[in-house]
């Protein structure tokens, strides 16, 4: 089966968690049997700036890598388009209007890629094709009927600025479409992919009946490079320059590191990924920036501390360090999406208990054993979770091809979080 990826994100650099979804997804495709054709549809903001067209070509082939372009006429309707609509939501928000945060569902979508998407059908005559996001969903209308088309959503995205706007944090809430923009996107495709078994839910009420079936396919794992030792103390922050990320750590230093350090005085934080770049120099932080896998940043210190109290989606940084087998100690918001079935991997505290998230990670700075039975633990967790992605990916493209159950075939080689 030839299967199209069509994607406004790039998977190189894979320096975030939603890069590092769509690349393992690619692999998981393959991996079953299938090819898989990469499709990049480039923002008007980064367009060739942050994509590593190399590293693509490697991965795809040069045949089946398809960066696709903007211009003539058809860019500058979409670029007036941008700028009348993001004014109007900002006259609206100082008028305290309703609807100052809905874009609307295809604002984002350039429409001069329809044509070239066509043109790639044509050439390739695909069985089935992927968009990533809903806000991109229009790009299935440049596809036939009788093909498979899969939104992988990600997120959900409608009511999305709620919880952000109003806060104490930086409105990073991205993009939020009303509900019913959304289910409009969802009603394009033949399935609708969730990350997490709560969203599923929550996609198939508002659908109601006669509605394209919601399946759960989460995050694939890289299983192949489980750290090597769990002597080192301290612990492991991975996460990129989000504000959900930013807001985290500043937490954790702020309110947890003390009451560590009080303990234990040589505990060390290693702090991984483009959030050390908006975090100033602290006794007991070590900044590492960017690693090349995440085994990089967890054999430093193989405990992840995912203090998170701001988000949506699954938190893939906390998968990622279960796949390397390191257990990590997480509030109730960063455990979001991990389902029954796979706690073993996880020490969970309440939001904002400092000193309950202290404890738990002294308990484990203290033991060099505990790190690594509940490191196996984590590990194993991972197992048996890809596999149960593999199952449900092969359920959607209708084959009944296996691959290992040990997930090597999906590997990831580069820091997502």
């Amino acid at each position: 089966m030839k299967v199209a990826i069509v994607s406004n994100i790039p998977v190189f650099p894979t320096v975030e968690g939603n890069r590092s979804r769509v690349l393992n997804l690619a692999r998981a495709i393959k991996a079953i049997g299938h090819t898989t054709h990469f499709i990049y549809l480039p923002s008007r903001t980064n367009a060739g700036t942050d994509i590593d067209v190399s590293a693509h070509v490697s991965e795809f082939g040069v045949k089946q890598f398809s960066p696709l372009y903007r211009g003539g006429i058809k860019k500058l309707r979409y670029n007036v388009k941008r700028a009348t609509l993001t004014a109007g939501r900002k006259i609206k928000a100082k008028l305290g209007a309703a609807g100052a945060y809905y874009f609307e569902l295809d604002e984002l979508y350039y429409d001069g890629f329809t044509d070239q998407l066509r043109a790639l059908q044509k050439s390739h005559s695909f069985d089935a094709v992927f968009v990533e996001y809903v806000f991109q969903s229009r790009a299935f209308s440049a596809f036939p009927d009788q093909i498979i088309k899969v939104l992988d959503t990600h997120d959900s995205f409608a009511d999305r600025h709620i919880g952000f706007v109003g806060s104490d944090k930086k409105p990073d809430y991205w993009i939020s479409l009303t509900p019913e923009d959304e289910c409009k996107g969802f009603r394009r495709a033949d399935v609708v992919v969730a990350i997490q078994e709560p969203e599923a839910k929550e996609f198939e009420a508002r659908l109601g009946n006669d509605a394209p079936p919601v399946r759960v396919v989460s995050h694939f794992l890289d299983l192949s490079r489980p750290v090597e030792s769990y002597r080192p103390g301290g612990a492991t922050f991975v996460g990129s320059a989000s504000s959900p990320n930013v807001n985290s750590i500043t937490y954790f230093i702020d309110r947890v590191l003390p009451l560590v350090v009080k303990a234990v005085p040589d505990f060390l934080l290693y702090v991984a990924g483009t959030v050390c770049k908006h975090i100033p120099d602290y006794p007991n932080v070590v900044k590492l920036g960017r690693v090349p896998h995440m085994v990089d940043a967890f054999s430093h210190a193989p405990l992840s501390v995912n203090p998170m109290l701001l988000g949506t989606g699954i938190n893939i940084k906390l998968l990622e360090a279960m796949a390397t087998a390191v257990h990590t100690v997480c509030t109730e918001t960063g455990s979001r999406g991990l389902g029954t079935g796979f706690g073993d991997g996880v020490t969970i505290v309440p939001d904002n208990d400092a000193r309950a998230f202290a404890d738990a990670v002294i308990r484990f700075a203290m033991s060099p054993d505990e790190r690594e039975r509940a490191g196996r633990e984590a590990f194993h967790a991972a197992q048996r979770w890809n596999q149960a992605q593999v199952d449900a990916l092969r359920t959607i493209l209708r084959t009944s091809q296996s691959v290992p159950e040990n997930g090597e075939t999906v590997p990831s080689p580069a820091l997502a979080s």
